[in-house]
């Protein structure tokens, strides 16, 4: 009887792998890095995904007529083929068992994903058709380090995770020197010159990298891209009108070329996972690991080969990795072998290009592989470090020399086809497809939400589900007590559900389709939350629909319900940059630094609709207003607030009575301090170059975007008044510095030491002296600034952007507001001229 072991279906990758739970396999190290016990990893590595659902293929000879699970359909009459599938049968792995030493894997070397269709060059179809093989494959872990590197032979040398077999590189023909052809080997071929199924055999290749020989056994010789797409492996399908093939049920009607293509990913990579299994034990990556082999933290890349075509004018010299293969040479891999002249290779011509024959490939060192086209190397599953085979490719993503193994093993062959599990002690089953048992679902059992807003079960907070025997059709249904669900069914794969009962949108619907449709649907089931509330209760129940034995689980998620938080402006603040007399807070551009004791107390913003009335709404230090704090509590993204967040004007024609503000883009330096703002609150520090803005009134504008996170636009109003030491008690209607601020701050002198908030000290060094007597003296006789009232915030936008507003919304408004100012200060000058001449 099979375990019912958990398994998961992560996010984007649409695949599950079995793995044992609460079993503990022993490993016997014998020698450094020689594992001679079954590891774990060999039992979590196989691709499950289309268990319990026939394999599928196109038929070069109906094409039109798409995918069937038998095959070819159509033949003409007349035509010869070997291979093909008169009777349905299952994809992908169907059986994993294990004893202490060895894997064994059931598999009828079919894939999942929908196989073929096949052509020759010429466009006619392809002679040979995919067979059931119906193998046991058996796997033992692979021996580190190995001085042992045996030639690979024809057919298999290692296993696909999906089941389908590997070959190495070469496609069994080499160049007979003395017949000017090349030929197999029991036809004459030399086995020198070795050519590539790459070059040869590529148009035979379906959508996948995959054809078979006349047995009919499906296989790879270079990157496997729809297996790889299967796996997440850092490419995507792209097509105009079909679907990558995760299942069956979806079909890909044409082939690589026709209207689709695979593409590497070029961003957000991530370590490849374990492709297949090479018949020396050890494990095949796909193209992308660790920079450094040895850190798991460095950056993920592309692996390269170790290998680029020689430049040569002639073959009458091979390559010294291959003259140790071919002759059994003394000589370095990196080194040229010279030939008889009955070894020559073929001229280098149209018709042999070079890369034509393995041969035509020079081994560097010092690259990311070794000849053997791998690397001892840190990996995901083998933290420790392990020795493994990358499939290689260049940068534009096609297959690149030896692309998955040459005609060398790294270490002693120590697997493979089998036809019996006996000889090695015990065989516990891990799992068998004919066993049925019930889905697997899993997700998070919490969650905390706002009322009114939404809830994504996505990342780390996805809903999967996974079924080893999946029925066609399996179903789930979504039941929560208060707020609604919504899942998206607009995508390729997860249009093919359907909901079944109860309604999208609604508190409750059961949704129906394949495991593929399911998984692809999932990462976008969303839950709003009500209005009110404190908690709710999301059920979900994962159904096998199976008729024969319908089983089903289910998971609960406590969903707690919290009051939004609403940001607010909790201060504005008037400090003095590069202010020599109060340390650090005062330097200048210092944007670590918290300028607390460089913020004036006395200062006080003009907010709309405020008239000033005394000195506090602005100040008059000689190095103008250069420096503001904005202290917002709980903004939504305190890191991300930058210049962008802000929009500034200033006014200085005080000719007119009325404000008249233009909009400015100072080279504003901006800089944050969590919890470094009044009463805890978080702090947005503002610089602006000295002198800049001075003896004018300065507009600020914190806009309501979705990293402040208010709910409207903040605006208030600074002034500056360079110079100017007026008391608060002597408040004028236009102030204008003259003898009278000169005696003020030459009374001054020596008093209120230390202070930052004393007018008397203008170039804020900390006192009151002679030169900032000197200063003032000789500021005297300009009009710096005039008193006003702040315009209230009026109906044409500055109140009517909301914390998801966006920024280029928000400077619409600010932008009207000016020209609202600039149409009223017109308005009211044009009108005091006509009223002039009319007296």
């Amino acid at each position: 009887m099979r375990s019912t072991n958990r398994l998961k279906v992560f996010r984007n990758r649409p695949r599950a792998r079995g793995f044992l739970n609460n079993r503990r396999l022993e490993i016997e190290t014998l020698e450094n890095r020689c594992l001679f016990a079954v590891s774990p990893v060999l039992l979590n590595s196989w691709l499950l995904a289309g268990q319990g659902q026939n394999a599928q293929a196109i038929s070069g000879y109906n094409v039109a007529a798409g995918p069937s699970a038998t095959w070819p359909t159509n033949v003409p009459p007349g035509a010869n083929y070997s291979g093909g599938n008169t009777t349905p049968a299952l994809g992908d792995i169907q059986k994993v068992s294990y004893s202490d030493n060895y894997v064994y894997v059931n598999t009828p070397d079919f894939a999942s994903y929908v196989m073929g269709p096949w052509f020759n060059p010429n466009g006619q179809v392809f002679m040979n058709f995919p067979a059931n093989q119906n193998q046991i494959v058996r796997i033992r872990e692979g021996v580190y380090p190995s001085a042992v590197h045996p030639q690979t032979t024809g057919g298999a040398v290692g296993i696909g995770v999906n089941g389908v077999a590997i070959y190495n590189n070469g496609d069994a023909f080499s160049y007979d020197t003395s017949a000017g052809v090349d030929a197999t080997a029991m036809n004459g071929g030399d086995r020198i010159w070795n050519r590539q199924g790459e070059f040869a055999e590529k148009p035979t290749f379906d959508h996948a990298n995959a054809h078979q020989p006349g047995n009919g056994q499906y296989h790879y010789h270079v990157n496997p891209t729809a297996l790889r797409a299967q796996l997440n492996d850092n490419i995507d399908y792209v097509g105009t009108t079909n679907y990558f093939p995760y299942d069956p049920q979806v079909y890909l009607t044409h082939g690589q070329g026709a209207d689709g293509k695979y593409v590497e990913r070029t961003t957000n990579l991530h370590h490849s996972p374990i492709i297949g299994w090479m018949y020396d034990g050890h494990p095949i990556y796909g193209p992308y690991g660790y920079s450094n082999p040895t850190d798991a933290n460095s950056t993920i890349r592309r692996i390269n080969s170790g290998f680029q075509v020689r430049n040569i004018a002639d073959r009458t010299t091979i390559p010294g990795w291959a003259a140790q293969i071919s002759f059994g040479a003394n000589v370095t891999p990196d080194s040229t072998y010279v030939l008889t002249a009955a070894q020559y290779g073929p001229p280098i011509n149209a018709a042999n290009p070079l890369g034509k024959y393995g041969e035509d490939n020079a081994f560097v060192p010092g690259g990311d592989l070794d000849q053997f086209n791998g690397r001892f190397t840190v990996t995901p599953e083998f933290p420790q470090g392990v020795y493994a085979y990358f499939i290689t490719i260049d940068s534009v993503g096609a297959p690149a020399f030896p692309y998955i193994l040459g005609r060398q093993y790294y270490g002693p062959v120590n697997s493979g086809r089998v036809t019996v599990t006996t000889g090695d002690g015990t065989v516990n089953g891990l799992f068998d497809v004919s066993v049925n048992t019930a889905p697997v679902i899993s997700g998070v059992n919490a969650a905390t939400v706002q009322t009114g807003n939404t809830f994504p079960f996505s990342g780390a907070n996805l809903v999967s589900i996974y079924d080893i025997d999946a029925a066609t059709n399996e179903s789930i249904t979504f039941a929560v007590t208060a707020g609604t669900l919504s899942v998206n069914l607009s995508g390729a794969l997860a249009s093919g559900c359907t909901i079944t009962a109860g309604a999208n949108g609604s508190s409750s619907f059961t949704l129906r389709g394949g495991i593929s449709q399911l998984s692809a649907a999932l990462p976008t089931l969303i839950y709003t939350a009500p209005n009110t509330g404190t908690t709710a209760t999301l059920t979900i129940q994962a159904n096998d629909g199976s008729a024969a034995n319908n089983l089903s689980n289910t998971i609960t998620t406590t969903i707690t319900l919290t009051t939004p938080i609403i940001p607010t402006i909790a201060n504005r603040a008037v400090f003095y940059n590069n202010a020599s007399g109060f340390g650090t807070s005062g330097a200048n551009n210092a944007p670590t630094v918290n300028p607390i004791n460089a913020i004036d107390p006395t200062k006080v913003a003009l907010l709309p609709g405020q008239t000033t009335t005394t000195t506090n709404n602005y100040t008059n230090y000689s190095r103008g207003l250069n420096g503001l704090v904005v202290d917002i509590d709980k903004p939504t993204n305190l890191a991300a607030i930058g210049a962008a967040s802000f929009q500034f004007a200033t006014w200085s024609n005080f000719v007119d009575t009325n404000p008249n503000f233009v909009t400015i883009n100072p080279a504003v330096i901006v800089s944050t301090f969590a919890a470094g703002g009044a009463s805890g609150t978080d702090r947005v520090k503002l610089v602006f170059n000295d002198t800049e803005i001075q003896n004018a009134w300065l507009r600020v504008t914190v806009l309501a975007d979705s990293f402040t996170g208010l709910p409207a636009n903040d605006v208030f109003y600074f002034g500056h008044a360079r110079f100017d030491a007026t008391p608060s008690s002597a408040f004028p209607v236009q102030v204008t510095v003259n003898i009278f601020d000169t005696n003020v701050v030459r009374a001054g002198q020596g008093t209120n030491a230390g202070s930052v908030s004393n007018r008397a000290d203008v170039d804020k060094n900390g006192v009151a002296n002679i030169f900032d007597v000197n200063a003032v003296r000789a500021g005297q006789g300009v009009t710096s600034l005039r008193p006003f009232t702040a315009p209230s915030l009026l109906s044409f936008g500055l109140l009517s952007s909301s914390s998801t507003a966006s920024q280029e919304t928000n400077k619409l408004a600010v932008n009207l507001a000016d020209d609202y100012f600039a149409t009223i200060g017109t308005e009211q000058s044009t009108r005091r001229n006509r009223r002039t001449r009319l007296a």
